[in-house]
């Protein structure tokens, strides 16, 4: 295969000054280089063929030169000249504003765009429009002569199916007998893909209720289930960084970038790091819930006088021992493997929370009932200290339930203090009522 090349010197039509800093580019193959001081430029190695260079400078007119022929037996010099802008050709949006671009963005539905181009000369303007690209369907129109200080919109359209995943650009050419205007033309394709993985604490523990979403659209989101499982779909471009952000009550949120390679399903786990309280995280980790709550289901038919058990995990972020306690618990039914100690320096510690549900005969609370209308309701509250709850009070409640199977929560608040800090959550224990 044979070689040439091109340089040449840029200067200014009317001082013959070398113009430096100007953006020269070989068409059509698209090889770009700027001049130097001295406005040289050159395109060593070349392919032979039929070339054009276009000159771009700003304060300048855009200029196009004639065709070039590289034969490769010699070296090409050209030499170009360019002039001062005269702001004879210009394209405008529908304000007046001076454009570069027209973009079409992501929308499936849009295939349609339109600006404005703009004779501000002091005599008519022949112009035409020169591209070369497969998306392009149409102009409105391609050529015309355009009026002193008039405007002629120009509607482009293109095909979308004929456009690569991912962000697609192309440069025409409005070129006139005063002056030129390189437009670039955008469009981008997405391709619907399933996002999907499990969320994990440090312990690898699932974590239930966390939320996944795509960071640049939050209306692209899942929720993981009881294993931690989520799953979601988006609309997406190829090889393109995204953000996914992950974030669950109680614990510090996530964003890791991803990269997407052509596909329609990618997988991604994320493990997320108890939130940190000040110098010590007093991280009430409800395994089940991922909150501040700890719900301990009681029933008729498979909880009552069995023993069920909750974690909390304390961390010391200090570099020196803490001491811990865990105070205001139930006096019944409610152990822990653990009431105080001390905390590494940057340790942990895992405590277990067991409840042994009571049995028919030993209720966690009353309710009274009485008779209305012939019907049996459950209408006082009577809540006697049966050692489950710290209360030790009677009263009347406006609560009213008709006969049959209902369930009633009470909420006992124990606290953790960690060195200085302090921290809580709510023990929460349910009794379903039945009747015979």
């Amino acid at each position: 295969m044979q070689y040439g090349s091109l340089y040449g010197i840029i200067t200014d039509k009317t001082s013959g000054d070398p113009i430096r800093s100007a953006g020269v580019e070989l068409m059509p193959i698209g090889l770009k280089t700027i001049t130097g001081d001295d406005g040289l430029f050159e395109f060593p190695d070349v392919n032979i063929g039929t070339y054009n260079l276009f000159v771009t400078k700003s304060g300048y007119k855009d200029y196009k030169s004639n065709d070039i022929i590289v034969d490769g037996a010699k070296d090409k010099p050209v030499n170009i000249q360019i002039e001062k802008q005269l702001q004879a050709l210009t394209v405008v949006d529908d304000n007046g504003r001076s454009i570069n671009s027209v973009d079409f963005g992501d929308d499936e539905n849009q295939t349609i765009r339109s600006s404005n181009i703009f004779n501000n000369s002091d005599e008519p303007l022949e112009w035409s429009i020169e591209y070369d690209c497969g998306w392009i369907k149409s102009f409105s129109k391609e050529e015309g002569i355009l009026s002193v200080n008039a405007t002629r919109i120009i509607t482009c359209s293109i095909d979308r199916d004929k456009l690569n995943n991912g962000n697609n650009s192309t440069d025409i050419y409005i070129i006139s007998n005063n002056g030129s205007k390189k437009l670039a033309i955008k469009a981008g394709k997405t391709t619907l893909v399933t996002f999907s993985g499990y969320v994990y604490d440090q312990d690898s523990i699932p974590i239930y209720g966390a939320n996944v979403y795509l960071k640049s659209n939050s209306n692209n989101k899942s929720v993981t289930d009881a294993n931690g499982y989520y799953e979601l779909t988006a609309n997406i471009k190829y090889n393109v960084t995204y953000q996914i952000e992950v974030s669950a009550t109680s614990y510090n949120s996530l964003v890791m970038p991803f990269v997407t390679n052509e596909g329609t399903e990618f997988e991604q786990n994320f493990q997320l790091r108890l939130e940190i309280l000040t110098d010590v995280d007093l991280g009430l980790g409800c395994w089940a819930r991922g909150d501040s709550y700890m719900i301990f289901h009681c029933d008729h038919d498979s909880y009552i006088g069995q023993t069920k058990t909750r974690h909390i995990l304390l961390r010391n972020y200090r570099k020196v021992p803490v001491d811990w306690e865990i105070t205001n618990l139930p006096s019944k039914g409610v152990k822990l493997s653990q009431h105080s100690g001390v905390l590494p320096a940057e340790g942990d510690c895992h405590i277990t929370v067991s409840i042994t549900y009571p049995n028919a005969n030993s209720p966690v609370f009353s309710l009274h009932r009485c008779e209305r209308g012939g019907k049996t309701y459950v209408w006082d509250w009577d809540l006697v200290n049966y050692g489950y709850y710290n209360y030790n009070e009677a009263g009347t409640y406006n609560a009213c339930f008709e006969q049959s199977d209902c369930c009633v929560f009470m909420g006992q608040i124990v606290y953790i203090r960690a060195g200085d800090d302090y921290g809580s959550f709510i023990l929460i224990m349910n009794q379903m009522l039945w009747w015979q």
